[in-house]
């Protein structure tokens, strides 16, 4: 099985997965498992949990379905999802596709779910797979409780760090690296390949790190002004080291 995420975001669609597959739920290994092509009107990007060779029958097919259609609404994708699932599972099998369009110099970008052969909307956020779990489910209500729609770059650091925190903790059903598509409205796309990911969870566990640290620290009542406000200062210098990683545009914002 796997981990998927996908998020709607303000400027694009955000789809990422691991890479670990798990055949006769012992036999593992690792491939890519997110997609992404483009089209005359927009970009696609998608990602599937469930069987490897469906996966590539569903990949060709959405290609050449896209690639032969000029449609790009949300109800006629919701069809051409429904029509190639229908054409490459089978009765029963567990198949599971996040799938996100995003059209050319516009808005009216969307974001679909598929279990089975049924076709969902998903409003913002939404998670597949085996590493499916309370844990994965608290992580998506944090992004959700954004007080607006993240951006793209915000929506591809929730993605690695979701993926993360269940290849840690749900690690008999995902690992193997991780692999993010960001696709945008506006031109604006890029990839996040497993080392990249890498590097980025290893400054989302230092902030993760100094913000319960500084938490302890401002709720002791023993502790010394000057400790507080040394702990603070710190929290802030590694938000923004952060920053500069990841959204180096920002890299001042915390300074």
């Amino acid at each position: 099985m796997t981990i998927g995420v996908g998020f709607l975001c303000r400027d694009g669609i955000v789809i990422g997965s691991d890479r670990q597959m798990t055949v006769q739920d012992s036999h593992t290994f690792t491939q890519e498992k997110t997609d992404s092509f483009s089209t005359e009107q927009g970009l696609v990007a998608w990602t599937y949990a469930g069987m490897g060779d469906t996966g590539k029958l569903f990949r060709d097919q959405i290609r050449e379905r896209f690639a032969s259609t000029v449609d790009r609404s949300r109800l006629s994708v919701t069809a051409y999802m429904q029509d190639v699932l229908k054409r490459v599972t089978k009765k029963e099998e567990p198949f599971y596709t996040l799938l996100g369009f995003c059209p050319s110099g516009g808005d009216g970008h969307f974001l679909l779910m598929s279990n089975g052969t049924d076709v969902v909307n998903v409003d913002r956020s939404e998670i597949i797979g085996g590493g499916d779990s309370s844990l994965l489910r608290f992580l998506r209500q944090l992004y959700l409780y954004f007080p607006f729609t993240p951006t793209l770059t915000q929506g591809a650091y929730s993605a690695v760090y979701s993926i993360s925190q269940a290849a840690k903790f749900e690690g008999q059903w995902c690992g193997g690296g991780i692999d993010v598509w960001a696709i945008g409205t506006k031109g604006k796309s890029f990839v996040v390949t497993p080392g990249v990911a890498d590097k980025w969870q290893k400054y989302m566990d230092g902030v993760e790190f100094k913000f319960y640290a500084l938490l302890r620290v401002l709720t002791d009542d023993e502790m010394s002004d000057k400790r507080k406000t040394d702990e603070w200062k710190d929290f802030r210098e590694n938000v923004a080291r952060f920053c500069v990683q990841i959204c180096p545009n920002q890299s001042n914002t915390f300074q």
